[in-house]
């Protein structure tokens, strides 16, 4: 009986290519505006004033301003 041999072929295989770094999730495209200093400082008096002027709320009423003025950026 004759013996088969096993004849190989080359390899008709893509060759192997580095691997691809995967791409970071989209953030949204939807870019929020900040509000300018000017606007922040004036809402920031208008919160004071409403308050009755009380001293020591600098920083609170600034960042009231900014909270209030970018909600209502992204609600428009």
């Amino acid at each position: 009986m004759a013996e088969k041999t096993n004849k190989t072929t080359p390899s008709k295989a893509k060759p192997r290519t580095t691997a691809k770094a995967k791409k970071a999730p989209r953030k949204s495209s939807k870019k929020v505006a900040t509000p300018s200093y000017d606007v922040i400082a004036e809402r920031a008096w208008s919160i004071w004033m409403d308050k009755g002027c009380q001293p020591g709320q600098d920083e609170q009423n600034w960042l009231e301003a900014v909270a209030q003025l970018e909600s209502e950026l992204v609600s428009c």
